[in-house]
């Protein structure tokens, strides 16, 4: 099956000629909006890429996310953010004899290994690894700020991990610039037990605060291997648990439970500048939270991490059977 009748965003009419075709292999993610990310093959080159397919309907509810991915992701150069290759606004796909199906398409780099959750499924990490993978993440998100933009949907399934090179950002179709708080009040943003209360709640006022509480989430996940707290869906609505309950108004309480799990492995209890560094990116107010820089000064940013080689073993060690 081949991705064809590819015109790139924003090409003239004599730009728009066809180039050569991708052979689509086999689906590796399904997201919302039905919108699918395949592994292909371009077919001049033979590199293996990853593209995300945006279906094209009537209703055209996913267009808005493409839009958005191209021009957020369309300027961003990082080595740990996803590589962009090309965006597509008209793609086909040929699903049968005289029949086909109009998409847009964005063609990405391949990373075969897979997302942070899976990593820290199978186990937590230890600080020094958790250290290690985050100012990585943290310098991407960093730069992106820099940029103007806010991610609004960090999350361990949204950072991927590449055992050359570490991990790498992806996923900007929520992306929109710190200017625009208007889109994130209606509670579309970010991903639940991710989000930050704000945006629950649709009280946002700074969405650079919002990517700085769900870097918090990861944070905390890596380390501990359980979410600090659920948010659940009740009667239409989603509510946190009474572990997010215990955050706020007993702290000593809420990492006695959460240490318990890493007492029954064997493992050291959490750090004090750990424990500072994530309550301060948990804070409910989100005047109250760090900045990056405020957060890359923090005593638990300064300690130890991996070198490259030392992390590509470490990495490597979660994939070997």
């Amino acid at each position: 099956m081949e991705l064809y009748g590819l015109r790139r965003v924003s090409s003239s009419e004599t730009e728009s000629q066809e180039v050569d075709p991708y052979t689509l292999e086999k689906a590796i993610h399904a997201g919302k909006s039905n919108i699918r990310i395949l592994k292909a093959i371009d077919s001049a080159s033979k590199d293996t890429v990853a593209i995300k397919l945006f279906p094209k309907s009537k209703s055209k509810k996913s267009m808005p996310n493409f839009f958005n991915e191209e021009r957020s992701a369309s300027r961003l150069s990082h080595p740990h953010i996803l590589k962009y290759h090309a965006f597509y606004e008209d793609a086909l796909i040929q699903v049968g004899k005289d029949e086909f199906k109009e998409y847009s398409a964005i063609v990405m780099e391949y990373i075969p290994y897979g997302d942070l959750f899976g990593l820290v499924s199978q186990r937590p990490f230890s600080e020094k690894l958790a250290r290690t993978i985050f100012k990585q993440v943290l310098s991407a998100i960093k730069y992106l700020h820099s940029q103007g933009l806010a991610h609004l949907d960090i999350k361990l399934e949204n950072i991927l991990v590449d055992v050359d090179q570490g991990v790498k950002v992806i996923d900007f179709d929520a992306c929109e610039s710190a200017k625009d708080v208007s889109k994130a009040k209606s509670g579309s943003k970010g991903s639940p037990g991710y989000r930050a209360p704000e945006f629950v709640k649709g009280e946002v006022e700074n969405l650079l605060a919002g990517d700085i509480y769900s870097l918090g989430i990861v944070l905390f996940i890596l380390a501990v291997g359980t979410p600090p707290y659920n948010e659940v869906e009740k009667n239409g609505k989603f509510v946190f648990d009474k572990h997010y309950e215990v955050l706020r108004t007993d702290v000593k309480k809420f990492w006695r439970v959460h240490e318990t799990y890493r007492e029954n492995d064997g493992r050291p209890k959490l750090t004090k500048s750990f424990k500072e560094v994530v309550e301060a990116m948990l804070k409910e107010d989100p005047t109250k939270r760090p900045t990056v820089a405020e957060l890359e000064r923090m005593t638990w940013l300064q300690g130890d991490v991996y070198d490259e080689d030392e992390l590509e073993a470490k990495l490597k060690g979660f994939y070997q059977k």
